[in-house]
């Protein structure tokens, strides 16, 4: 599998945003511009629609064409460019996920602050939940599920009220339904 590394330029042609992909880099490099247009957050579409405002549309540079999927490379690239100096739009520091990413304490408080005392309504934990019938977790998330359980044990009024619970009582024509949904 080829990854390509490349960078989205100024009209200097200075790189102002790293990434990688494995299409064709004007179909990616496409695909920047109609985010961009389309209102999408973010400090790079900000910068794309600055550029798009002032009259002209920021250019892509190949910068490498790697084997594999590419994650150490982009990183590579984007830690040589802040080395450098350059006022790179990326938020994180590459690869997969928000690796490098640090929240302001402001970013932090907004979130604190907007969930508190908000409870998600029947109808939104239901989505969640049948979004999430058939969801397998990945060999690294049961270990760490298993690893935070290992030596826990519930107690001893829990494990009487579960036992008390269950005995002769049968399951409501409902509840069976979504046993059975779950199963699949």
């Amino acid at each position: 599998m080829q990854t390509i590394i490349y960078g989205l330029c100024d009209r200097g042609g200075c790189v102002r945003y790293v990434g990688k992909t494995q299409q064709h880099l004007q179909k990616r490099f496409r695909n920047h511009i109609v985010r961009a247009r389309c209102g999408e957050a973010g400090h790079k579409n900000n910068w794309i629609r600055k550029c798009l405002a002032s009259g002209y549309k920021p250019t892509v540079m190949l910068i490498a064409t790697v084997d594999g999927d590419g994650i150490k490379e982009e990183m590579f690239h984007i830690a040589q460019y802040r080395r450098l100096g350059v006022d790179l739009t990326n938020k994180t520091d590459g690869g997969e996920g928000a690796i490098g990413y640090k929240p302001t304490p402001e970013t932090l408080e907004k979130l604190r602050s907007s969930h508190l005392g908000k409870t998600p309504s029947k109808e939104t934990v239901e989505k969640l939940s049948l979004a999430l019938i058939g969801r397998k977790k990945s060999l690294v998330t049961r270990e760490r599920m298993r690893k935070a359980q290992f030596g826990s044990r519930p107690s001893d009024e829990c494990f009487e009220a579960a036992w008390a619970g269950s005995r002769g009582r049968k399951h409501t024509e409902e509840e069976l339904i979504k046993m059975r949904r779950k199963r699949k």
